[in-house]
């Protein structure tokens, strides 16, 4: 994970099947709609040798392979990217809101509930995960996150555009802070032209830094006691 090695994630794909892969990213929320308190949100798509069947396509040994890279028959949007990073780094998938309260003034707002966690099956697996993702930030290709004043853990990535030229990716970020008890994520999609994670970096840096600067009063604000 630190230095972002294909091979091996090729070959771990190849160990699992595609039966556990694809099953495993489904417990992280893979080709499902968060859920978010907003109109017409995207499911993505978690492409499967069941959906493939289904719509009348092959699937391939390779299909496996690209897949177990985030790669091949699979679209998905940062706010779940953000979604299973926190799950891995906390051990629960969460439904994120935007609105906290309901009301018509001072005095009438009322909390707005909102989905209770859900523990991941396999949280107790998940430890090597975690220490790679910290070794992204402490030596990998996120180090740029080390400036921090917190522990960090981190992934890196690009992924295929169709709106851009071939020798042209997305580049991608999420990251948790602190990881030893996360209180935020974020995730970050720069469109091109770069082959790493660079520009998504800088975003989350700068926001990260943001973050911190003004922890408190960013943390102070919360719904209305009921």
């Amino acid at each position: 994970m630190a230095v972002s090695n294909d091979v091996y994630f090729y070959k771990l794909a190849v160990a699992l099947g595609a039966d556990r892969l694809v099953g495993t990213a489904r417990d992280l929320g893979v080709g499902v709609a968060t859920g978010v308190d907003l109109p017409g949100e995207s499911a993505g798509r978690l492409g499967s040798p069941e959906l493939a069947a289904a719509e009348g396509q092959p699937w391939y040994g390779g299909s496996t392979v690209i897949l177990g890279i985030g790669q091949g028959d699979l679209q998905v949007t940062p706010l779940q990217n953000a979604g299973w990073t926190a799950a891995i780094a906390t051990g629960a998938l969460v439904t994120p809101r935007l609105a906290m309260a309901l009301g018509t003034g001072p005095g009438t707002s009322a909390p707005l509930p909102a989905p209770p966690p859900r523990p991941l099956p396999f949280d107790a697996d998940l430890g090597p995960v975690r220490e790679g993702m910290r070794a992204v930030v402490a030596g990998g290709t996120g180090s740029r996150l080390n400036d921090l004043p917190v522990p960090v853990g981190a992934k890196t990535g690009t992924a295929q555009d169709g709106g851009l030229r071939d020798d042209e990716y997305d580049n991608w970020m999420s990251a948790v802070a602190p990881l030893t008890d996360p209180e935020i994520v974020m995730t970050a999609l720069v469109q091109g032209p770069g082959t790493g994670g660079n520009s998504a970096s800088a975003v989350v840096d700068d926001a990260l830094h943001w973050f911190y600067e003004h922890h408190d009063e960013v943390l102070a604000v919360g719904p209305p006691a009921p």
